[in-house]
């Protein structure tokens, strides 16, 4: 079976990295609840902002390969999440916001594959 791929954006850099880890881990749980397969930069980094440049490198490729990108409340706060939003929208990923996620548990068979 295919799982669908989601990507998650916010707010990582110049942030406490508990409640960064916190967000991120939250956004997850709640994705995968309705079936995604996550991806999340904060795992992709191994648990830390690191060096903004590096991440992005990690980060932007991973991207690529998904199908959907959450958009965290804060996204818009982050220069690395708003490049990840333009990424998505020119390669065409959907665009999800966390209101969203409630809606995939309830209308499963919607999850796009392409």
């Amino acid at each position: 079976m295919i799982r669908t791929k989601c990507y998650i954006a916010g707010k990582i850099s110049g942030e406490d990295p508990d409640k960064v880890r916190e967000k991120f881990l939250e956004a997850e749980t709640k994705l995968r609840a309705v079936g995604f397969e996550v991806v999340n930069p904060i795992r992709l980094n191994n648990g830390t902002a690191g060096p903004w440049k590096e991440s992005m490198k990690r980060c932007l490729p991973a991207l690529l390969n998904c199908q959907y990108i959450l958009l965290l409340e804060d996204f818009n706060r982050s220069e690395g999440a708003k490049i990840e939003f333009m990424l998505a929208q020119a390669a065409r990923i959907h665009i999800l916001f966390d209101r969203d996620i409630e809606w995939f548990g309830r209308h499963p068979e919607m999850l796009r594959h392409e």
